[in-house]
């Protein structure tokens, strides 16, 4: 501002005359005009997004998302100052998660953006337009977690009062198979399955009582799986070798037989012994014929149970096998003519239905065969034997009949089953056995029906 004379002029009184006294006595007009020009001034104004590296340089201040506000002053064009206000905003990216804790199955799914997220795609982030302008991700986890699975397996035998309850269902036999549905600890379905097996009881095995002499030592036979042999009807520990009964006198003895199938055990089959004395005149209980240099001499050869032989009866000889129970000619066994050969089983075993004429008499060349004294009994005979590789079974059925035929070794177990409960009318039957899985030895051809049981003792050679 400006004092003339009595006059003030400033910004609000900027122009104007004032008349003074001049010294020299004369008026002195003074004009006032005072220019006030205006300060220059502006403004940075900035809306973006939080980490968009948007920044300006006023004079020699950066501004950004570090600096955002502030003024910087200017020399102006005019003389005066420029002012520049700057203001930059930068706004928050908008976030989010999306978290889920299901079950594997549930169906859950979930849908950001154009992306579904399920238990195929469960993680991930998908970036979006939001309403500031700048972007917003969202982060997505979704959790299947496993339902628990079990299954509870039993095998047993019908009748052995087996029972499993799962949550309130009980299984048991009645109620054998199913699923059961359980909370788990970790929130989700626990399935138990549960299957329960009772297995058939089988039958006892097919036995029949039998004679021993004294002095035999034959294991017992049965036909079934998986024998066990116990001295009680009850109670007792199997034991899986077939027994040899106490022939060391006469009397009876009592056995008992069981089969297991599939783990389950049946009922014990009993079979009876009777131990008799087979005197035949013989001295020895089972007789080897050899003859001299291969040949059978004239004369009687006799044993309480058993004579056999595969050597040749020499010409014009008169030779008689008398045994107690069996008479076996084996290959190699041959009778020329004008040879006479009897076989004789003397009535040693009471239970023998004899015929009128004990003695079987064979003239010429003579094949391995087995003679018996009952009329109605049934044929067995193996050959060759011994054998190396393949034989064959003969027998003749006297009439329809229930036939097992199976090999056994010398400790009564089964190796093979040639003929498992067959139904057979009369007649003459032929089948092989052979012996490519077996080791060389004695072993036993059993012939069982439900009347009746013929052992036939065969020789394996394996070298």
């Amino acid at each position: 501002e400006i004092m003339v004379g009595t006059t003030t002029f400033n910004e609000a009184n900027p122009m104007g005359m004032v008349t003074l006294d001049a010294a020299n006595g004369c008026d002195s007009v003074v004009t006032v005009n005072l220019v006030f020009k205006d300060n220059a001034t502006g403004t940075e104004d900035y809306d973006g997004c939080k980490g968009d590296g948007y920044e300006i340089m006023v004079g020699t201040t950066t501004f950004n998302e570090a600096n955002p506000i502030g003024s910087v002053t200017l020399d102006a064009a005019n003389g005066c100052d420029s002012v520049v206000t700057v203001n930059l905003v930068f706004k928050d990216n908008a976030t989010g998660t999306e978290d889920y804790d299901g079950c594997k199955g549930d169906g859950y799914e979930i849908m950001v953006g154009t992306t579904t997220f399920n238990e195929a795609n469960p993680m991930g982030s998908v970036t979006l337009d939001a309403a500031n302008g700048c972007d917003s991700v969202v982060t997505v986890n979704l959790v299947f977690k496993d339902n628990a699975t079990g299954t509870e397996d039993y095998d047993g035998c019908k009748g052995d009062g087996y029972e499993i309850m799962v949550g309130t269902t009980t299984f048991n036999e009645a109620n054998p198979m199913g699923s059961v549905t359980l909370d788990a600890a970790n929130g989700c379905d626990s399935v138990v399955t549960v299957n329960l097996v009772f297995n058939d009881i089988p039958n006892a095995p097919i036995v029949s009582n039998t004679n021993y002499c004294v002095g035999e030592n034959t294991p017992l036979i049965a036909t079934g799986t998986n024998l066990l042999w116990y001295a009680t009807e009850n109670g007792g520990v199997g034991n899986p070798n077939a027994p040899i009964p106490n022939t060391s006198s006469d009397g009876t003895e009592m056995y008992w037989v069981s089969q297991t199938v599939n783990g389950c055990e049946s009922s014990r089959a009993k079979i009876t012994v009777t131990i008799i004395s087979c005197d035949c005149n013989g001295d020895v209980n089972e007789l080897e014929v050899t003859g001299i240099l291969g040949q059978i001499l004239a004369g009687e050869y006799t044993a309480n149970v058993r004579v056999y032989s595969s050597e040749k009866v020499v010409e014009n000889a008169n030779v008689i096998f008398k045994a107690g129970s069996t008479v076996n000619l084996y290959p190699g066994f041959e009778v020329p003519k004008n040879s006479t050969f009897h076989a004789v089983i003397e009535a040693c075993e009471p239970s023998s239905s004899l015929d009128d004429n004990p003695a079987s008499e064979r003239q010429g060349n003579q094949q391995a065969t087995q003679f018996k004294v009952a009329s109605e009994s049934i044929q067995l005979k193996v050959s060759p034997n011994p054998f190396r590789d393949i034989a064959t079974i003969e027998f003749t059925l006297p009439q329809e009949e229930m036939v097992n035929v199976g090999l056994f070794d010398q400790a009564g177990r089964k190796i093979d089953e040639v003929i498992s409960g067959e139904k057979l009318a009369k007649g003459f039957y032929q089948v092989s056995i052979n012996s490519h899985q077996l080791y060389g030895g004695f072993f036993y051809v059993v012939l069982q029906t439900p009347k009746e049981r013929q052992v036939q003792k065969v020789i394996i050679i394996k070298n």
